[in-house]
């Protein structure tokens, strides 16, 4: 999974929400559903998803000590699917669901703030 000219489209919006200390919370949109968009997209924009092995996301380098050990403690990717919305495919209902952040997640942004 790459950006590459004759690639497959993939079309990703994102927008930040909040930034400090060398990460970043963005709301991400994808319009197309490709394996690893996510990732790969921010990966190629030089943004990569926090704690994510396959596509850089584990240098923390640029980080203060106690936000690379918050990161760490996370132990995975720094990625959450925050509200999903869609129809039901027998009764036409429009659906949606939605999750707040993980306890670890919020430990990591604590930690970009202060």
């Amino acid at each position: 999974m790459a950006v590459v000219e004759k690639g497959r489209e993939a079309l990703t919006c994102y927008r930040v929400l909040a930034s400090g200390k060398g990460i970043s919370l963005v709301e991400v949109k994808i319009e197309t559903g490709r394996t690893h968009q996510i990732r790969v997209h921010m990966h190629h924009i030089g943004h990569p998803v926090v704690g994510d092995p396959v596509y850089k996301g584990k240098s923390f380098r640029h980080l203060s000590p106690s936000l690379k050990e918050t990161i760490k403690a996370l132990g995975r990717q720094a990625l959450h699917h925050h509200r999903m919305r869609f129809t039901h495919p027998v009764t036409g209902e429009e659906m949606t669901f939605v999750s707040p952040l993980p306890k670890d997640m919020l430990s990591v942004l604590g930690k970009a703030k202060s």
